[in-house]
């Protein structure tokens, strides 16, 4: 059994074989959400600042959202890689709740009114989801008491603030 880091602090690993792997699923799983979208980011904003800084509203609106995107393409694989990695709560709630709204909102306001393709448009949300099961099992197991761990010291008898 290693040590992981959380947030700078060395802590012994606590998660079996399986919460292990499971923990490994979700970092890929959210690596391959961020990279997914740093990508379609990427080549989207090099598309449309190959012709010069966008003239009009909408198309520097689509220039800063696609910006957005590679954005928060990249802090996913961050996340991923550091804080789910070390099954960080923080990372857990940060890729869970960030993305999770990021792509309620795209599934709302761009799939379902029909303005990207559904199955286009449900494939992050589903990786998403993927990501985000998998690691709330690693960290409800992080969480549970380990069979063979080290016994509890004895504090010796305790007393009962009951009785005098």
């Amino acid at each position: 059994m290693g040590l992981t880091p959380v947030l700078g602090v060395w802590f012994p690993g606590t998660l079996s074989a399986v919460g292990e792997k499971t923990k490994r699923f979700a970092v890929g799983l959210y690596v391959l959400w961020g990279l997914l979208h740093a990508g379609l980011g990427i080549s989207m904003v090099a598309g449309d600042l190959s012709n010069g800084v966008p003239a009009g509203e909408t198309a520097a609106e689509s220039l800063l959202y696609f910006i957005a995107v590679t954005v928060l393409g990249l802090q996913a694989i961050y996340v991923a890689l550091t804080l789910v990695r070390a099954n960080d709560p923080v990372g857990f709630w940060l890729n869970a709740v960030v993305l999770g709204v990021i792509d309620a909102a795209f599934v709302l306001y761009l799939v379902l009114p029909g303005h990207v393709d559904l199955f286009g448009g449900i494939a992050g949300p589903v990786i998403w989801l993927a990501a985000t099961v998998c690691a709330a099992l690693a960290q409800r197991e992080g969480r549970l008491p380990r069979t063979g761990s080290a016994p509890l010291p004895d504090l010796g008898q305790a007393s009962d603030c009951r009785t005098r």
